[in-house]
């Protein structure tokens, strides 16, 4: 024999004010956007509220405007892992050795003068890490060309057009780019 399955909106107090819920009907409460079937949640239990209740229903995960989880053991709250500020990452920042820095604690094997970036973790603890060890330095190959010289040098990549110094080369470095003068075409005559 089939159920008729009854539909009812209410809010969470027109819900509770309920002396008796009927096992075969389905509950959308509006404010509060759960679900029950009967007297029995069937919606994520999880609530946004201002502040949390000193009480709170079990299993339901509460969230503050913060961001802030709790969950009702029916005794106590417990934080969700993922609270609040990260808890191993404090900042970030590009920081230059000093000289009163250089070879010591984090900075060991460093000069005052390089470049890297300071992590500060969320104890207090930090982690120095060389601009060089980010970026593989590689000495350039320029066998395969003589026109263009690729240099690495301390934290500068450069590249040098070589320009032939052979009489009757049109081929010049201007502030603005290579140039090369236009062809003036002449009539024999």
């Amino acid at each position: 024999m089939a159920n008729k399955v009854l539909f009812f909106t209410a809010t969470a107090a027109q819900y509770a004010a309920l002396q008796t819920k009927n096992e075969s009907a389905i509950y959308f409460l509006t404010d509060t956007g759960e679900i029950y079937k009967g007297s029995t949640p069937f919606s994520f239990p999880c609530k946004l509220v201002d502040e949390f209740p000193a009480t709170g229903v079990k299993g339901v995960i509460y969230i503050n405007a913060d961001g802030i989880a709790k969950i009702w053991t029916g005794t106590a709250y417990v934080d969700f892992a993922g609270n609040g500020a990260d808890k191993f990452l404090n900042a970030v920042n590009r920081h230059v050795v000093t000289a009163e820095e250089a070879g010591t604690g984090v900075f060991t094997d460093t000069e005052a003068g390089d470049v890297g970036v300071l992590f500060t973790m969320a104890y207090g603890s930090q982690m120095f890490i060389e601009l060089t060890d980010l970026v593989d330095a590689y000495a350039a190959d320029n066998a395969g060309s003589n026109a263009v010289a690729v240099t690495v040098t301390g934290y500068n990549i450069s590249a040098d057009l070589n320009v032939s110094e052979v009489d009757g080369n049109l081929l010049e470095v201007k502030n603005d780019g290579v140039f090369v003068s236009p062809l003036v075409w002449q009539t024999v005559e």
